[in-house]
């Protein structure tokens, strides 16, 4: 878990070398425009990440890091 409750737990991103901005930008695309707006990110085991927005906001969307893609 990268995020928890519009909160970005860094130890674990340092821990997964994973930048605040790319938590951001797959935030956008899916949907809330603030932290605030997201109640988890989660790193999956495939490398995609997972963003669950609060209630009343969009859908989660799981979608492949772009480094990962060889990019």
């Amino acid at each position: 878990m990268l995020v928890a409750k519009g909160r970005i737990l860094e130890e674990a991103c340092n821990r997964e070398r994973i930048q605040p901005e790319e938590i951001l930008s797959e935030m956008h695309k899916s949907g809330p425009e603030h932290l605030s707006q997201v109640r988890w990110a989660i790193l999956e085991a495939d490398g995609a990440l997972t963003i669950v927005p609060e209630q009343g906001h969009a859908l989660p969307v799981a979608r492949a890091r772009t480094r990962d893609k060889g990019v």
